[in-house]
Parts: structure tokens; C-alpha cells; sequence
């Protein structure tokens, strides 16, 4: 086992790199776990905004469209002055100025200031312009001022939000979801780079020459080659799969879907295998190899939406991230993750999922031998 033994020394010596890799991804995790409970709401609340309301005409039908705002957003009372209320608007002390001019109860309308491009405010003025309509309509049809109010205001209390489990799985992730979403990105970084530096130094000339010298056999060399690869890569993909239980805290056994996310991520620590392999047949020395590895974990996971949801992307570039694995993988993983049930259809877009990132592999393999067996014959 002389070549696989090498290979295992070399990966020895990057011990380090593994490591910081792996504790800055599962820093990550902590990070979005924490950030994710915390954004979870129990309840539907409105949004409430701080506004300033100067009244110049000082009725009645002011007064009830002030007090109708105060239950809904928070008034801050900063004086009447146009600059001193353009000088907050400017600060983000206030959103937006309601100036209630003089004889309202006759045009039925009121000036707003707001910040340009505010989409908040908006939904502000659309709850003024309800109001006024709403107590307008009732005075023309013989209520009093008072009574109309009561009748809008009626309409603000609170009503429950129910809201309906149509997927399965309560309208949240479960935690280890964010763990194998992440995969794809420290898998191509880690294990591209600790394979690809063994597997170029035993392409050196030098190298190469003693082994043909030595009893150990080119198909022998090979095996071993392929065997160290398979065991990093097991070693690997069992790590993930304790850390995503881990983080979730025994949940995951319980998941309808381990099953799936445990076959999706190993078949992506076989795609990165594959990657590593044809980085290694391509790469001249350890600094490229380290350039090469770099750009293409980043570029991969950006343009796949492990870093980005591809529902952001251009639709041109969407088309290129569709030949990429980890795209399909991600596909993969946000299936499970928004459905507790698999129909028959979501089970063949998850088995195409699965052949996508196969054949990549496949065809990472086939053109990482071609590269290798062009470069001995030139050398040859």
C-alpha cells in the first residue's frame, strides 16, 4: 500500500487547512441558526413607522384621523417646522410628515412627505386614503362624525392569523437543512485541495520514474490512488452527516428525508472527488492548484444558490449554473427542505437530480484520464 500510505502523508500535512475550513463553517452554521430562531414570528403584526402629523385644521375629523394613525404607527412629536421635519426625515428619526391642512373635511385629502423610494410609506398613504373614504361614505349616509369613527375603528382589532401547514413542514426549515446547504462550498474546497496536491506530486517525473522501477504495479498504483480518494471522501461525508446531527440534535434521525440528504450529499463529496481528480490531472504545481481550487469552490457555489437563492439570478446565467452540480443538489435540498411528503414527481426530479450529478462526475473523471494520458506521451 506504498502509494496510498503516500497519499495519506501528504494529507496529514494539511491538517491545519482542514481545520480552520471546517471550524469557520460550522461558525457559519452557529451564525445562521441563531439569526434564523430569532426571525421566526409566533404571530402576524402589522409594521409599525414612526410619522409626524401637524394638524393646521384642528377639527374633529383631524383628530379622529390622528388618534385612527397613533393605533397604527408611532407619532413623534418633533414640532411643526418645515425644516426641523425635512432635517428628521433626512436622519431617519421619521418616515414620513402627514400635514392635515385647513378645511379637510372638504377635499377629504392630506399632503404627505415621505422618503423617496420608501415602499413603507406607500402602505401609509393607502391606509389614510381607506380612512378618509370610509368615514366620508358613512357621513354621506347619515352618521355622525363620532359614529363613523367607530365603525373604522372597529376594523383594528385584532384578528388571528391562521396560517396553513400546506407543505408538511410548518413554514420553516429544520437546522440541518443549512448544514448540507452549505456542503457543496467546504467539500470542493477541502477535498479538491488535499487530493489534488498528493495526487500532482505523484505525477512529478522523478516520482513516477521510481514507481515503474519498484514491484508495485501501474494498475496496483491506480487502486491505491482511487482507494485513498474513496477513504477521505467517506471519512468526509461521515463528518458532515455527525455534524448535521449534531446541530439538529438527534432531529435528523427522525426526518422523513435522511434517507435523500444522506445520498445527495454523498453523492456531491463524489462529484468534489471528481473535481479533485481532474484539478490534479490539469494543475502543474501546488500554487495552482491552490488559484484553481479557490475560484472554482466560490464560483460553483455562488452561480449554484448555495451562497445566493438562483431565484436571483439572470435568467442567461441561471441557463450555465443548470450544468453545474451543485445546482441540482441544491435543488435537491431545498425540495426536502419546503415538503415533508415526496410525490411521484418531486421523487423523479430528485432521481434526475441525482444522474445530473453523476454524469458530471463521470465526465470529470474521463477528461481528467484523457489530460493525464496526453501528458505522458508528450513526456514520454
Amino acid at each position: 500500500m506504498t502509494v496510498f500510505r503516500g497519499y495519506l502523508l501528504i494529507i496529514k500535512r494539511n491538517w491545519g487547512f482542514i481545520f480552520i475550513y471546517t471550524a469557520l463553517f460550522l461558525l457559519t452554521m452557529l451564525i445562521i441558526q441563531g439569526e434564523t430562531q430569532k426571525k421566526e414570528e409566533k404571530e402576524f403584526q402589522r409594521s409599525r413607522l414612526k410619522i409626524a402629523v401637524v394638524d393646521e385644521d384642528g377639527g374633529i375629523l383631524a383628530e379622529g384621523l390622528t388618534n385612527y394613525l397613533a393605533t397604527l404607527h408611532e407619532i413623534t412629536e418633533i414640532g411643526n417646522a418645515e425644516g426641523t421635519l425635512l432635517e428628521a426625515i433626512y436622519y431617519g428619526e421619521i418616515s414620513s410628515v402627514i400635514r392635515i391642512p385647513r378645511g379637510v373635511g372638504e377635499k377629504w385629502e392630506v399632503q404627505l412627505t415621505k422618503i423617496p423610494g420608501y415602499a413603507e410609506s406607500d402602505y401609509l398613504k393607502q391606509q389614510i386614503n381607506l380612512f378618509l373614504n370610509q368615514v366620508q361614505f358613512c357621513t354621506e349616509n347619515g352618521y355622525s362624525m363620532q359614529e363613523a369613527f367607530a365603525l373604522v375603528n372597529q376594523q383594528l382589532e385584532e384578528k388571528s392569523v391562521r396560517l396553513l401547514n400546506l407543505n408538511g413542514n410548518q413554514g420553516k426549515w429544520e437546522s440541518y437543512y443549512y448544514i448540507f446547504r452549505f456542503l457543496p462550498y467546504l467539500s470542493i474546497a477541502v477535498l479538491c485541495l488535499i487530493l489534488s496536491i498528493p495526487m500532482n506530486a505523484y505525477r512529478k517525473k522523478e516520482i513516477r520514474q521510481r514507481l515503474q522501477c519498484s514491484a508495485v504495479s501501474l494498475r496496483r498504483q491506480t487502486v491505491e490512488a482511487m482507494l485513498a480518494f474513496l477513504v477521505v471522501g467517506i471519512i468526509f461525508w461521515a463528518a458532515m452527516i455527525g455534524v448535521a446531527i449534531i446541530f439538529s440534535k438527534n432531529s435528523f434521525f427522525e426526518s422523513p428525508h435522511a434517507a435523500y440528504l444522506a445520498g445527495n450529499s454523498f453523492l456531491m463529496v463524489l462529484t468534489s472527488l471528481a473535481m479533485a481528480f481532474l484539478i490534479g490531472a490539469v494543475a502543474e504545481s501546488e500554487n495552482v492548484i491552490n488559484i484553481i481550487v479557490n475560484v472554482t469552490a466560490l464560483a460553483v457555489s455562488f452561480l449554484g444558490g448555495v451562497f445566493t437563492p438562483t431565484s436571483v439570478l439572470d435568467k442567461g446565467i441561471l441557463k450555465f449554473s443548470r450544468i453545474l452540480p451543485v445546482y441540482w443538489y441544491e435543488e435537491v435540498n431545498n425540495l426536502l427542505a419546503g415538503f415533508r411528503e415526496i410525490t411521484p414527481e418531486r421523487q423523479s426530479e430528485i432521481w434526475k437530480s441525482f444522474g445530473i450529478q453523476c454524469l458530471f462526475a463521470a465526465a470529470c473523471i474521463s477528461i481528467g484520464m484523457a489530460v493525464l494520458k496526453i501528458k505522458e506521451q508528450k513526456e514520454d
